[in-house]
């Protein structure tokens, strides 16, 4: 930890303050595995699954030490404030740990992708691509968001999972074309409806970080 510590339970108040700040530690964490995973899938890069492996022990670890500490926080007699912010925490640390998740999915994917020899039209890469985009936002936005409260910034968030909503439609029925035309194959395209499924759902988590930050006041 950086932030947290035993210790700190003497002082509830600034045990909730300091969790916060390794609430933030560990979804920054997330965010980079994120985007490291879906680098091996489109590369493909070998390299990187190893490395996205590795971290979602991390951001395991964290979520399960994390959660433990602040069961300890809020056995303590808490101001309705901090209370309420524990509470918040809790579902907090486990949308960035589906992040996380999310993120070992696409890094199978990218094995599946070199071990399996699966071919990908470049048109299905390039969907990828740029839906990647718009959830690459939402979970760097939600990130900076929890960790300086910005309720601005937070709503931006929620105004991009609209766009990713659409596009985990669009890009569906896209890949049904392309297998019907021959431009991929079943193999393909049953990766690709679940790489863009796992796309829409760290958009999701992500989105609820921000409706949180929205709601509550974290500093």
């Amino acid at each position: 930890f950086q932030y947290i510590g035993e210790k700190l339970l003497e002082t509830p108040s600034i045990a909730i303050s300091q969790t916060i700040k390794e609430v933030a530690r560990m979804a920054k964490i997330a965010q980079e595995n994120y985007e490291l995973s879906i680098q091996a899938f489109l590369g493909p890069d070998e390299s990187k699954i190893s490395v996205v492996m590795e971290q979602e022990q991390i951001v395991n670890f964290l979520n399960h030490e994390i959660t433990g500490f602040l069961a300890k926080v809020t056995a303590q007699e808490l101001s309705t404030g901090d209370a309420a912010i524990a509470a918040d925490l809790f579902h907090i640390i486990n949308d960035i740990e589906r992040i996380s998740d999310h993120a070992e999915n696409f890094a199978e994917y990218a094995a599946a992708r070199i071990d399996d020899k699966i071919p990908f039209s470049e048109d299905a890469l390039a969907e990828i691509r740029e839906m990647h985009g718009f959830v690459s936002q939402t979970v760097e936005k939600s990130t900076r968001a929890f960790e300086n409260n910005d309720k601005a910034l937070a709503d931006e968030v929620i105004q991009i999972e609209k766009i990713v909503d659409d596009y985990e439609e669009n890009l569906k029925n896209n890949h049904v074309t392309r297998i019907a035309s021959g431009k991929c194959t079943p193999r393909a395209g049953m990766v690709f409806t679940d790489l863009v499924t796992n796309l829409e759902r760290v958009s999701d988590h992500a989105t609820n970080i921000a409706y949180y930050v929205t709601q509550s006041n974290y500093r």
